[in-house]
């Protein structure tokens, strides 16, 4: 047997031991029949001798026995030698064994404390991580518990907000009331208020009115009288008349509605440089009490746009503007008369012979000064209507036989006049619209104007005509 094959043997022999120490410990005494199964084992694994040298021994049978019985004291010595190693090894090895099993059991008792304390020290942890986890749990449960006492709280405080809000709406809301009630019963109070100082402003117009109304009856009863006494004083002025032909004889039984008129234009200039008007019995009187006496009920009065140059001198002829026509139109309706208000759409006099466009409108086009003509006419009629004149009549131009504001064609005239006849139904829809010509002697004229203004679908209400006999002669 070779060393090494007994070393291996006796590193089994330990190893057994030592499996077998571990499930015994603190047994000393080695186990015999392992001691010897070993032994029979290493006998047995002992290698065969080589034949090569002994070959002439082996055929007798003594040289057998010598070997057999050589080999018996061979395998026996080797067997007490190998005991006795083995028991030397055995009991170094045991000893090793021991302390090794005692270190290792020492190792293993500290291992099993450690264990222990680490079991222990992972119980504690596992307590601990238990504790902890209940205590997270309970941490969790408690800020479950304060999230839901948080949102009941919250839910609490937003109620109370929102009352809050709602009791400040409903108090704002009162509070608008209460101010709408105030303002309803100061605004109350101010319509009494206003009820009554309408109610005191009526009084004292109606008061006022009756004033004038009785100033305005005693004027007309005064008129009246002394018309009355100017009939009776009748014959005075026959004696006084110089000659027969200047003598108008009253007709009777004209209708009512008869227009007896005369052109007033230039009193207001004539009055302003110091002229005086006296009756027929020398007695100073307004001189539209004295028409109205001899029976005139309608009284004329030119309209020019702007009859002043750039310096402000009038052109004369009255300077008739619309400040001039409206201070004449109201005495013409204090003596109940009514107004006939002649526009010339021109800044002077118009007539056969010159149609001069005002200044203001030189240069426009034919439908800009049909717009100028239609909001001249408005703004005039409205001031007349405002001032409470009695408009009895409107003359669209004067004298336009030949042409009117600068047009020449019929068709061109007839819209600028269409423009004026709007202007006036829409301001003052009751008052007669009369078209103005001039020379009646000239009889197919007549008929061409007349023609014309049909034919271009003017409106209109009166076809007038001037008659100067010195100028057009005898009809």
């Amino acid at each position: 047997m070779e060393p090494n094959s007994l070393n291996t043997e006796i590193k089994k022999f330990d190893n057994n031991h030592q499996i077998k120490n571990k499930k015994t410990k603190n047994d000393n005494i080695p186990d015999t029949n392992i001691q010897l199964e070993a032994n029979e084992n290493n006998i047995n694994n002992i290698p065969e001798i080589q034949p090569n040298k002994f070959i002439s021994f082996i055929t007798s049978k003594l040289g057998i026995a010598i070997i057999a019985s050589s080999l018996v004291i061979i395998a026996v010595g080797i067997v007490l030698g190998i005991t006795l190693s083995g028991s030397k090894d055995k009991d170094k090895n045991q000893e090793k064994l021991i302390h090794s099993t005692d270190e290792e059991n020492l190792k293993e008792n500290e291992g099993e404390k450690n264990t222990e304390t680490e079991n222990e020290s992972n119980n504690n942890t596992e307590k601990e991580n238990d504790g902890n986890t209940e205590n997270t749990e309970n941490e969790n449960d408690n800020n479950k518990e304060n999230e839901k006492e948080n949102d009941t709280n919250k839910e609490e405080t937003d109620n109370k907000i929102e009352k809050e809000k709602s009791n400040n709406i409903e108090e704002e809301k009162e509070k608008s009331n209460n101010i709408e009630e105030e303002k309803e019963k100061g605004n109350n109070i101010e319509e009494e208020k206003e009820k009554s100082n309408n109610t005191e402003e009526k009084k004292e117009k109606s008061i006022e009115e009756e004033k004038e109304k009785n100033n305005q009856n005693d004027e007309e009863r005064e008129i009246e009288n002394n018309i009355e006494e100017e009939n009776d004083n009748d014959y005075i002025y026959k004696e006084k008349i110089l000659s027969d032909t200047l003598y108008v004889k009253k007709v009777d039984n004209l209708p009512d509605d008869f227009i007896l008129g005369m052109d007033l234009s230039s009193v207001i200039v004539e009055e302003n440089s110091g002229v005086k008007y006296y009756n027929f019995n020398g007695e100073e009187r307004d001189i539209f009490e004295t028409l109205r006496y001899v029976g005139i009920n309608y009284i004329r009065v030119r309209i020019w746009n702007d009859p002043y140059d750039s310096e402000g001198h009038g052109y004369g002829g009255g300077n008739n503007d619309m400040d001039t026509a409206i201070k004449i139109g109201k005495r013409v309706t204090k003596y109940k008369m009514k107004l006939l208000a002649d526009f010339h759409y021109s800044d002077f006099y118009a007539d056969p012979g010159q149609q001069f466009v005002p200044k203001a409108w030189r240069g426009l086009t034919l439908e800009q000064k049909v717009q100028k003509a239609k909001e001249f006419t408005i703004e005039s009629l409205t001031s007349f209507k405002n001032e409470g004149i009695d408009v009895g009549m409107v003359a669209l131009g004067n004298e336009i036989n030949d042409y009117f504001c600068g047009e020449r064609t019929w068709v061109n005239i007839c819209k600028i006049l269409q423009a004026c006849t709007e202007a006036t139904r829409q301001v003052l829809p009751d008052t007669l619209i009369s078209v103005h010509f001039t020379d009646p002697n000239r009889e197919d004229s007549m008929m061409y104007f007349a023609r014309n203004l049909n034919e271009n679908n003017l409106d209109y209400d009166v076809f007038s005509v001037s008659y100067y006999s010195v100028w057009a002669g005898g009809i």
